[in-house]
């Protein structure tokens, strides 16, 4: 049996390399927790001692297993091979390591990594989907799960402080998306107001004009 610390060494590892995607049936797919399991107990394996195969307590399989569980889920309204979709990917491994750390990952849905998690795949798939999406908001996002990636050692405040820096870039983005909302509106109300004066000012004319011979280019 692996100790919890050794799992947590091996994805470490895992979270150091950078996410490349595997070949399915000729085609590239994203990384799944499957394929990570996979990869983790290879690595294991060549750090046990002996010909023993590595095995992983009862608890961390549930807990790997689990985030598998919650991926396939999540996923779902999630277009494969899609900017979110790469971004849920990045941050598998990081939340693996959270999940062995903390069980309150499953239990508290105001668990900060949880809601980092709920965060990028919401915004992803409603704010990423459109090939107008904003761009300030699409660098947040990827500086967000890159700094992750690249910070995460156990420390549960990382997620709380990108988390915060995310959704005060949210807000931003949204408060322009209604000002750009209610111009198009006023913009639209706008049109209508002038033909309908065009209107009225042709009909107006009509009736001024059609008792008189004008000259023809008058």
């Amino acid at each position: 049996i692996v100790s919890t610390a050794d799992v947590q060494s091996a994805l470490g590892n895992l979270q150091a390399r950078a996410a490349s995607p595997v070949m399915d049936k000729g085609k590239p797919v994203m990384r799944n927790v499957g394929h990570l399991k996979q990869d983790m107990m290879a690595m294991l394996r060549q750090s046990t001692p002996g010909q023993a195969a590595p095995a992983l307590a009862e608890e961390d399989g549930d807990a790997i297993d689990l985030v598998g569980m919650l991926y396939d889920s999540i996923l779902k309204d999630v277009k494969p091979n899609s900017p979110a979709a790469a971004l849920l990917s990045k941050l598998q491994v990081p939340l693996l390591r959270v999940a062995l750390q903390d069980k309150g990952f499953f239990t508290k849905q105001e668990h900060p990594a949880r809601l980092m998690l709920n965060t990028i795949a919401e915004t992803g798939v409603h704010w990423m989907s459109d090939d107008e999406a904003d761009e300030s908001l699409v660098k947040k996002m990827n500086s967000v799960v890159d700094r992750t990636v690249r910070e995460y050692d156990g420390d549960l405040g990382l997620f709380n402080n990108l988390l915060e820096d995310l959704s005060s870039h949210l807000q931003m983005v949204t408060r322009k998306a209604e000002v750009a909302e209610r111009r198009h509106v006023e913009a639209a109300r706008g049109k209508e107001k002038l033909a309908n004066a065009r209107d009225r000012a042709s009909l107006a004319m009509e009736g001024l004009l059609k008792q008189h011979n004008l000259p023809r280019f008058t």
